[in-house]
Parts: structure tokens; C-alpha cells; sequence
């Protein structure tokens, strides 16, 4: 897979030489292309995208898995405000209609909320950018929108009015991978550009746990509490049933499958990766366990002035390399399932053996009602 992310950063993103042209102004000009409505400056880089859809296939428990292609997409979307007339039903909201496809998109709206910078111009550093066609109209969207809110919420359409029509383009890379590699299905994935989320990368199937992915999921269980407690459950389950084969019926067998385990789990206890990175909030940001000395917690945010979230903490890099290091992480607020906000953090030429801390600091228009979780995925 290392080969393919090369392969396509070198191939796809490197812009060919050409002749130098003679003051900045005329450089922006020959490869950014002027849009018709803001957009916004990008965060994340393709390798780190791609980061972020390696990590959701190893979800899927697959090892291989190949790039076919990636491109940075700019996708027109009208986002407007909708009101509610019915009596007892739901509150007002904001959603966004993609003005190329005419589908609702409730993720979207979500990024006007955070501190991204904005633009009128695609990407200076990505000549191939494309542009996708505006095909629905401001005159449309007045017409259709209050259906498709209707249909969304299940409502009546005479129910439903909406303002505040504006128009954005948000960026996202493209990718197209193939699932397992060369015999695999085609499935395409947009990682939005600013926050991360890979959207369309559900519809990639599951893979049957082997016996290494079976084996690293034990091991993450056994850094919790919760997921000791999840062992000695599943554990007793198996040898009330015998185990396969009836292998755990017999003393014998019991003690050859507890030796196995631990040979296994002292192997990736003791094989350290190049750098380790954990980000961590600090405790003034962190709820009590869900048991008086175990189990989940979420994050307890503090609000700004001006009525925002935010979190506060330290990801701390460690070099276990003999050359010197970089590393990136990449952090998401989540609402369930749903990413709220990131911040990437990253560390460059760590030196040999050495830590590094870096603070970090997250900041969203939460709503008073979610319980919010920090995920933490290393990109590079």
C-alpha cells in the first residue's frame, strides 16, 4: 500500500516542470481557477486523506487495497436555513442541497460553523483541480427545497420555508480505491478536504477477522479496563461451550490456547513502531468513568465567549527509530458516528530516541444535548 500512496503523490501531485513565470500574481492566475462564491482554504494534504481511508479499510479488516485515482474536487452546494410552521414539530435547522447532484446534505452546513479560512480561488499548489457544474439554480433551489427538507424530516412541503440562500464550494479529494487489490469491487470515497470525514466509505464490505486482526483487537481490548472486563466475558462464554473443536473442554487445551495468546501478545508488546504518538485531553476536560475506577468517558468542554466548545490537551511523540522521524495526527471530535471538528499535529525531524509534546486545541458550535468523543488517528 506504501507503493500505491508513492506512486500516486509522485504521479498525480507533482506539477510538471515549466517555464518559470516572472512575479507571483501571474503564478496564482496560470494554475488557481476564480469561483463564482467562496470556498475554503485546504487542511488536509492527499497523503493525509488517503491516511484516513487507509485506517477506515483496516476497519474493514482488509490488508490490501489499491489507489486507482485521486483528484481534489471543488463541489458546488446551496446552503440555506429552513423554518418549520407545523405546530409540535421539529425546531429550525440548516441543511445543504449539492447544486450538481440535487441531494440534501446534512454534514455540510456543519463546516461553516469552524474557523476555516476562505477563498475565492481553488487550490494555488493543485493545478488539476476540477470544478464541478452548477446544474440547479438559486431560482430552483427556492422552487425544490422545501420539498426535499419535507421528505427529509417527513413533512408536508407547505410546512416548510427556507432563507438565506447561499452558495459555497467545498473542497474534497476525491478517491477511487479498489477493495481487495486487483480482485476487488471499484468503491469511491470523498474525504472532505477540511475536517476528514470519509464519506461513501461505508458501502466498502466487511472482511472476515483473520487470526492477526483477532489478535491486535485483543490486544487494544486489554488496554481498558472495559475491554478486560469484554475478555473475561467472551472468555467464559468459550469454555462453557467447550471452544472449537472442543479444544477448551480439557485442562490440557486450555493451557496451550493461554500459552498461544501469550506468545502472540508479547510479540506486539515488544514491537515498537517507527513513532508513537497519543494525544491525550487534559483531565479539566474529561468526564468521570462510567464505574467509580473503569469503564468509557466523554469529553466535558468548556465554552468561549462567544458560546463555542472547546478542548484543550497534549499529544506526545515518541521516536523509536534510529534516523530521525516525522508524524502527523489527526483528531476528530465525534457526535456518535458523526466528526464535528479536527485538528491535525504534527512533529518534524524528531530526533533519534527523543519525545516531543505539542498542546493542541479543538474548537466547535456544539450543541448542549451531545455527548462528544475524541478519536485520535495517526496519518503519517
Amino acid at each position: 500500500m506504501r507503493s500505491s500512496i508513492e506512486r500516486i503523490s509522485a504521479s498525480r501531485w507533482k506539477q510538471k516542470a515549466r517555464k518559470p513565470l516572472k512575479t507571483a500574481p501571474q503564478l496564482v492566475n496560470a494554475i488557481a481557477v476564480i469561483l463564482d462564491a467562496p470556498t475554503f482554504e485546504l487542511v488536509l494534504t492527499p497523503e493525509a486523506a488517503l491516511g484516513i481511508i487507509q485506517k477506515e479499510i483496516n476497519r474493514k479488516h482488509w490488508a490490501k487495497w489499491e489507489v486507482e485515482d485521486i483528484r481534489l474536487v471543488y463541489t458546488p452546494y446551496w446552503i440555506f436555513s429552513f423554518d418549520v410552521t407545523a405546530e409540535g414539530s421539529q425546531p429550525s435547522g440548516r441543511v445543504a442541497l449539492n447544486a450538481t447532484t440535487g441531494e440534501v446534505d446534512e454534514f455540510v452546513p456543519q463546516l461553516l460553523d469552524r474557523p476555516f479560512k476562505k477563498a475565492r480561488q481553488t487550490d494555488p499548489k493543485s493545478p488539476k483541480a476540477e470544478v464541478e457544474s452548477t446544474n440547479i439554480s438559486r431560482k430552483e433551489v427556492e422552487a425544490v427545497a422545501p420539498a426535499k427538507v419535507a421528505a427529509a424530516v417527513g413533512l408536508k412541503k407547505d410546512t416548510i420555508t427556507v432563507s438565506a440562500i447561499a452558495k459555497y464550494y467545498v473542497p474534497f479529494f476525491r478517491v477511487w480505491a479498489t477493495v481487495p487489490a486487483e480482485t476487488g469491487d471499484s468503491y469511491k470515497i470523498n474525504v472532505d478536504a477540511l475536517m476528514g470525514a470519509p464519506l461513501g466509505s461505508q458501502a466498502i464490505p466487511g472482511k472476515e477477522k483473520g487470526m492477526e486482526e483477532s489478535t491486535e483487537e485483543t490486544f487494544d481490548k486489554l488496554k481498558s479496563p472495559a475491554g478486560w472486563m469484554s475478555l473475561i466475558n467472551d472468555t467464559g462464554k468459550a469454555l462453557q461451550q467447550g471452544g472449537p473443536g472442543g479444544l477448551l473442554a480439557t485442562p490440557l487445551g486450555r493451557w496451550a490456547i493461554m500459552l498461544a495468546v501469550i506468545l502472540v501478545l508479547a510479540f506486539f508488546v515488544f514491537r515498537a513502531p517507527n513513532v508513537g504518538a497519543e494525544c491525550k485531553p487534559a483531565d479539566a476536560y474529561l468526564s468521570a468513568p462510567e464505574f467509580v475506577f473503569f469503564g468509557d468517558t466523554h469529553l466535558v468542554p468548556k465554552r468561549t465567549t462567544k458560546g463555542e466548545f472547546y478542548i484543550e490537551g497534549t499529544c506526545t511523540f515518541t521516536n523509536n527509530n534510529r534516523d530521525p522521524q516525522s508524524s502527523c495526527v489527526r483528531m476528530n471530535i465525534l457526535d456518535g458516528k458523526l466528526p464535528v471538528a479536527g485538528n491535525n499535529t504534527c512533529v518534524s525531524n524528531l530526533v533519534a530516541g527523543g519525545i516531543t509534546e505539542k498542546d493542541f486545541r479543538i474548537q466547535w458550535p456544539g450543541k448542549v444535548q451531545s455527548t462528544y468523543v475524541l478519536e485520535t488517528n495517526k496519518v503519517v
